[in-house]
């Protein structure tokens, strides 16, 4: 269940990072992103 939630969300971050415009919104994926696996990391450590 968490790892299928994980890979749906870093699935969505990556297909909005194919679709972005601006530096400002490249960036804001690349933080999502790491945040996102973070977040990631202490569902699994749970």
């Amino acid at each position: 269940m968490r790892a299928s939630f994980c890979f749906i969300g870093f699935y969505l971050i990556s297909l909005f990072d194919s679709f972005r415009l601006r530096l400002f919104s490249f960036l804001l994926v690349r933080v999502a992103a790491f945040v996102f696996v973070l977040a990631c990391l202490y569902l699994f450590s749970l």
